[in-house]
């Protein structure tokens, strides 16, 4: 084989092995608008989950299916409806404000500012004060970072783990004077 022949092999092949990723995904390839722990497609076909997991009793939202996977050190979820992945949530232990200002500061140098979403009550000013809003259910302390049909949410609302919660961006509602 000359050598002209096997570098025209040689870019064939090449070409062959960075296209087929995109081909073999087919039509969800372009559905996918963020790709989490490079195997969970947010906006893609739940059918193409190929890990094993355990589905959830969702009994709030029937038409949702939520489902448990481990990915060796990674807890996540994954719901979706109708066939679609609508959200995945990754759950990061331990639920303290050192961890949540921490993955703060990470999302941040990734997504810029976000906007603070907390809620606790007047009272909760101080770390700790904080930490027993949130042990006792009465706050969270919650970032979001809206991007482009999708959205990110930092989430501390318990002392088990924060959620990062990657979600489709709702649909805007059409204002009662369209209708």
């Amino acid at each position: 084989m000359s050598t002209r022949a096997a570098a025209l092999w040689c870019s064939l092949i090449t070409a062959v092995v960075l296209i087929s990723p995109t081909i073999s995904r087919g039509d969800t390839e372009s559905d996918c608008l963020k790709l989490i722990a490079d195997t969970f497609c947010l906006g893609g076909n739940a059918t193409d989950i190929t890990v094993s997991g355990e589905v959830i009793d969702n009994s709030d939202d029937p038409q949702l299916q939520v489902t448990a996977y481990q990915l060796d050190d990674r807890r996540l979820r994954v719901a979706s409806k109708d066939g679609r992945v609508v959200t995945i949530s990754r759950l990061e232990s331990p639920g303290s404000w050192i961890n949540f200002t921490n993955w703060k500061k990470r999302i941040i140098r990734i997504y810029g500012q976000g906007e603070d979403t907390t809620t606790l009550p007047a009272y909760a000013t101080s770390r700790s004060s904080r930490r027993n809003a949130i042990n006792s259910k009465k706050g969270r302390a919650a970032m979001r970072w809206p991007q482009s049909g999708w959205q990110l949410e930092l989430i501390w609302d318990n002392t088990d783990h924060l959620e990062l919660r990657y979600s489709l961006a709702a649909a805007p509602q059409p204002d009662s004077e369209d209708l």
